[in-house]
């Protein structure tokens, strides 16, 4: 069990959970008004857009419900936490909609503002299977 020392790993570790859980609204209140997301490595295009703010990080994961049956963040391998920043390493299991595993690395940098919401979050992941996955779900839809 992971110990929390703080709001900001406390909203970060939510934004997870509730996007894993589906809970948009939950979700939402973990963040900032002015929150931004990217998606990392540049490689990836930001998948189809380079920064994403609040409302559309919401819309965007509202959107991977099309294509992933169930995406199952697993407890963190790894949480660094400084003065300004939350970095989590984890993985995922999961299953696309087509009834292909999921099992996805990511690395999460957390920023905040000063009542500990979320002001932006950089998702790096394997970029080269997520494009593979993307590619996949397409031709068997």
């Amino acid at each position: 069990m992971t110990q929390i020392n703080s709001i900001r790993l406390q909203n970060a570790l939510d934004f997870i959970t509730k996007l894993d859980n589906r809970d948009y609204t939950a979700l939402a209140a973990t963040m900032a008004p002015d929150c931004t997301h990217r998606f990392l490595p540049a490689t990836l295009g930001g998948l189809g857009k380079p920064v994403r703010s609040k409302e559309e990080i919401i819309e965007f994961a509202k959107g991977l419900e099309s294509i992933f049956e169930i995406i199952n963040f697993q407890s963190p391998l790894e949480i660094t936490e400084t003065k300004d920043a939350v970095i989590i390493h984890m993985v995922s299991d999961g299953k696309t909609r087509s009834g292909k595993p999921y099992n996805n690395e990511y690395m999460f940098t957390f920023r905040f503002n000063a009542e500990g919401k979320i002001l932006s979050v950089k998702e790096f992941l394997d970029s080269h299977y997520v494009l593979d996955i993307l590619a996949g779900e397409k031709d068997a839809a």
